[in-house]
């Protein structure tokens, strides 16, 4: 601590807790202002559009039951799983491996049964 801080702190009752109370307010307005900066830049967390979860693998997390009845699937994108309601003509199991063909919005999509290649990381992002 600086001799000017802690001087700025004697005599203020709580000092130490109003030093702690600046510090973390400096750290959270240096956050803030970094996350402003990547938004304006075009970084950062993204939502997920319907059209990047297309052709996109997932796996089953409740069984899809086939019609109108849906489960639903876990799908990677860049990294972050996202959890969908998911449509499919036939029953699918959990832990079936499913193919996103489109999406409802909503976070709804219509799913189709996929086998993966052996060696094939599409479902793990």
């Amino acid at each position: 601590m600086s001799q000017s801080t802690a001087s700025s702190c004697r005599g203020v009752r709580g000092g130490a807790h109003v030093l702690a109370r600046r510090v973390h307010n400096l750290d959270r307005t240096r956050h803030d202002a970094r996350e402003c900066a990547e938004r304006a830049a075009g970084l950062g967390e993204q939502p997920v559009r319907g059209q990047s979860l297309v052709g996109k693998v997932g796996v089953v997390v409740t069984a899809v039951r086939g019609g109108e009845r849906p489960g639903e699937i876990r799908v990677v994108v860049q990294g972050v799983p996202h959890h969908y309601l998911a449509y499919a003509v036939e029953p699918l199991p959990p832990g079936a491996h499913v193919l996103v063909v489109h999406f409802r919005g909503a976070r709804q999509v219509d799913v189709e049964p996929w086998s993966p290649m052996p060696g094939d990381h599409t479902t793990t992002g």
